[in-house]
């Protein structure tokens, strides 16, 4: 599958996921495995979008303090590193069903993590 293909097979069951109630999109009718396979891709994952949703117009790397407790969360793309969030001192992850740690590259100002 080329690169462009994989960017559209995203495109529709992101767009699946996001629009529950959509039937048919770019002319071609949603197949149920389709709302099956978006839900398990996106369900539970953290986005940008996402994101800044939660933050309330704020930027992501000015975020000091993050709360995303009993969020349903199950991946985080790699959202917590230096890069992202290079000023996050606190962040509050608990009542997450997290199975792996990867979300996490370096965060030298990050004071308090709590995952409970």
């Amino acid at each position: 599958m080329s690169s462009g293909a994989a960017n559209n097979l995203n495109y529709r069951i992101y767009c699946i996921y996001h629009l529950k109630k959509l039937r048919v999109l770019d002319g071609m009718s949603i197949d149920p495995s389709e709302h099956f396979e978006a839900k398990e891709t996106f369900s539970g994952r953290l986005t940008d979008e996402i994101l800044l949703s939660r933050i309330g117009g704020k930027k992501i790397n000015d975020i000091k303090d993050l709360d995303l407790s009993n969020s349903k969360l199950r991946d985080f793309e790699d959202m917590f590193d230096n890069y992202k969030m290079p000023n996050l001192r606190d962040l509050n992850l608990t009542g997450n069903f997290m199975s792996s740690m990867r979300c996490f590259g370096h965060l030298p100002n990050l004071k308090s993590l709590r995952l409970k």
